[in-house]
């Protein structure tokens, strides 16, 4: 079963069956996400979101990998979500060849089968080492950009207005 736990001020965390989606929270009935998480917890994702009414007014992306980016476009159709991606994801998450790019021993029928709830529409794109004073404005809200490569090219964190760090696999 769905819950929420506050790490700190605004920022908290929704557990979900097997992941857990950080949040920033804009108000009672708006959110900001970091990251969507995987499609196999969509249905208790909405579930969640429905019952208590939150809207997801944007999704802020630390990197292009499945647990991260499958429910992007899904909340963009419903919920009317800003995606927010880097420049290099929002380029591999634009279509199946693209996905080469991070998934390049696969075939594009492979990308087809396994990755297609990956393929995403960026609403904002950023580049993490040219943003003014590290930073990210998404909804009013300013976010702090960290450059992570290595887990993967395009690999970002963000630390939130409340001083919590978003490591893309890691909440401290």
């Amino acid at each position: 079963m769905a819950y929420t736990q506050s790490v700190r001020g605004n920022t908290g965390c929704l557990f979900l069956k097997g992941i857990c989606i950080p949040f920033y929270i804009l108000s009672s009935r708006e959110w900001i996400l970091l990251d969507s998480g995987p499609r196999f917890v969509r249905q208790e994702l909405e579930a969640f979101l429905q019952e208590q009414e939150i809207r997801i007014r944007a999704v802020v992306c630390s990197h292009a990998h499945f647990d991260h980016t499958e429910n992007n476009r899904y909340l963009q159709e419903t919920h009317g979500a800003k995606i927010v991606l880097s420049a290099l994801d929002a380029g591999i998450l634009e279509n199946i060849t693209s996905l080469k790019a991070c998934f390049y021993s696969y075939t594009g029928q492979d990308n087809e089968q396994y990755n297609r709830e990956m393929l995403c529409r960026a609403d904002r794109i950023f580049v993490p080492w040219q943003q003014e004073n590290g930073q990210i404005q998404v909804e009013g809200v300013f976010f702090q950009v960290l450059a992570l490569p290595g887990h993967a090219a395009s690999h970002v964190g963000f630390v939130t207005p409340d001083g919590v760090a978003y490591l893309a696999d890691s909440v401290l």
